[in-house]
């Protein structure tokens, strides 16, 4: 493919694998032998890993917790009361932030980290947790095979913590949940493998574990579901250049998310750098490449933001069944929540969800207007604000920007999920059947547009593409997306959308067919439309308005309505 990203990804490989794919022989040997639990309790100092708790939201100086060092629990305020979360970051390979103000103390971050550490510090600070970083730099700036061998090491020294903790304050791995970035992942996942077996960490999230290095190693040698009690992975930019991805493909977790197939993200292309250049200044090129990567942890940080309304993920094989909607069930486990809520069913072998998003934040709002300013006094003063403010806070679903854009768009309106929801922060995601037939001899390949009309609003002239001629008697499943709630559909209007060439087949068609034929043997016949919707899982079954005319003709615009005729045999066939 002659995308513009082809040389800077690859540029991106490059620096990922110095060693194997711009000149080094990197041999084949295993990243180092598996510690067991007793010779894991070292001091973390010795090894260059750092553990650092913090506060605050607005705290940027972290204090450090020292293993068999029982005051710096006490000094860094560790509640055994409530769950640890530990963030675990990747390869520092690219810009990052300066952190801290004074050089010389020890409770700061020695080195760089990159700012979606902060933000994601912030919105777990709202949680009743405990809030940590694995600081690792001076181990992860190196070539990025050595950072992969060093990812072991570092994960024996996040055990060493979890076990001196359960040792110390008898608290157990299983308050524990890891959020590892990138190597950060697979980091998490060796601490999870070095625990022995009465010591297992609750959680681990992988946020795009890295590829390189780890594609298609064995479970022991990266992250995997055996890790912990529940394991799930965001997988965000595993498309493959060369053979190689940056992100990982192939599921390493029980509930392993794919947004948007996983292979890139929107608003990731190199079309976007001007936007970029514009937040980022020279750093610009580097977000761009790295842009679908951290997307991971982006979408991670927005189901914190907003967990009142969640994004759901629906299993699948893959990206082209899935977009062709015949993996919308949520029968036996088929469908979770992506991000922080996910609910922890542990399931017999890994499932692989898709889903769609958004290009921005909020990642289940609609693409249209975007809010770049503060809401007006006016707004600000409204008493129901405060209704909306409460009502927000209960589900620590969305910012106070959030809150005031809400606000202006519901100004009058009823306070309820549902208009927080048609004020423009979900994703909702329908299985459209179609059975056509086909009476015109050759396969035709014509352009359609959909009309949706539900209770609540109207969706008009969506394009419908099949992606193949239509021939004979046929079903075809497709998936749409709205960026909009429009209640319980009840209308579909089916056009088949102008088009010089098929309005020259169709003249033809016309002409060499005698005229006694024509009504009954020539176009298209469109009998049922049958439609499931993913959120809530409905059922329903549309056919046309004017049962005495079923055949559909270029620029030609059908009615379907629900129907209940045959219903019971239809649900079955839909199935």
């Amino acid at each position: 493919m002659g995308s513009p990203l082809h040389a800077p990804i690859f540029l991106v490989l490059c620096i990922f694998i110095q060693s194997s794919a711009c000149g080094q022989g990197l041999g084949t040997e295993p990243f180092g032998k598996s510690y067991g639990a007793a010779e894991v309790r070292k001091p973390s100092q010795e090894m260059g890993t750092k553990f650092l708790l913090f506060k605050d939201e607005n705290d940027r100086r972290g204090c450090q917790l020292r293993v068999q060092s029982p005051e710096t629990l006490r000094e860094c305020g560790f509640n055994t009361s409530q769950p640890l979360v530990m963030i675990i970051h990747g390869w520092s390979g690219s810009e990052s932030a300066t952190v801290g103000e004074n050089s010389d103390s020890d409770s700061q971050v020695d080195g760089l980290l990159e700012t979606w550490i902060w933000k994601l510090v912030g919105v777990l600070k709202s949680r009743p947790v405990n809030v940590g970083v694995v600081e690792w730099i001076s181990l992860a700036y190196q070539h990025y095979a050595i950072a992969v061998r060093n990812t072991r090491v570092v994960g024996q020294e996040v055990a060493a913590l979890l076990l001196w903790l359960e040792e110390s304050v008898k608290f157990p791995p299983s308050e524990v949940h890891l959020i590892g970035y990138s190597l950060g992942a697979h980091v998490s996942g060796f601490a999870g493998s070095s625990m022995d077996g009465k010591h297992k960490i609750g959680r681990i999230t992988g946020l795009d574990p890295a590829g390189p290095m780890f594609e298609g190693s064995s479970p022991s040698d990266r992250l995997s579901p055996d890790d912990a009690s529940f394991v799930d992975a965001i997988h965000t930019f595993t498309r493959e250049h060369m053979g190689l991805s940056v992100g990982i493909k192939q599921p390493v977790a029980h509930y392993d998310f794919y947004p948007n197939g996983g292979t890139f993200q929107p608003g990731c292309h190199f079309l976007e750098l001007y936007r970029h250049i514009a937040e980022h200044g020279l750093n610009a090129i580097t977000q761009t490449i790295k842009c679908a990567h951290e997307r991971s942890v982006h979408l991670f940080i927005d189901s914190l933001r907003h967990s009142g309304l969640q994004s759901t993920g629906f299993q699948c094989s893959d990206m082209d069944s899935f977009s062709q909607g015949l993996c919308l069930s949520c029968k036996k486990g088929r469908c979770n929540t992506l991000g922080y809520d996910i609910h922890k069913d542990r399931p017999g072998k890994s499932k692989k969800l898709f889903l769609i998003t958004r290009a921005q934040a909020p990642f289940r709002g609609p693409g249209g207007q975007q809010w770049e300013t503060a809401p007006s006094p006016e707004v600000r003063g409204q008493p129901w604000v405060s209704v909306l403010r409460d009502y927000l806070f209960e589900t620590r679903s969305l910012t106070v920007l959030d809150l005031y854009q809400l606000a202006s768009k519901l100004q009058g309106s009823p306070i309820s999920a549902s208009n927080l929801a048609t004020a423009g922060i979900t994703i909702y995601h329908y299985q459209f059947k179609i059975q056509f037939i086909n009476q015109i001899e050759k396969p035709v390949e014509p352009t359609f547009s959909m009309s949706l009309m539900g209770t609540k609003e109207e969706v008009k002239k969506i394009p419908i593409t099949l992606g193949e001629g239509i021939t004979s008697n046929k079903t075809y499943s497709l998936l749409i997306t709205l960026d909009k709630d429009i209640g319980e559909l009840i209308i579909i209007k089916f056009k088949w959308e102008n088009s010089a060439v098929w309005a020259n087949v169709w003249n033809t068609v016309q002409t060499i067919m005698p005229w006694g034929m024509t009504s009954h043997y020539s176009g298209l016949t469109l009998k049922t439309i049958w439609v499931k919707a993913g959120e809530t899982q409905q059922r329903m079954t549309f056919c046309p308005e004017n049962i005495d005319d079923l055949q559909l003709h270029p620029t030609q615009e059908k009615v379907f309505v629900k129907c209940e005729v045959n219903s019971k045999r239809l649900k079955q066939r839909s199935r």
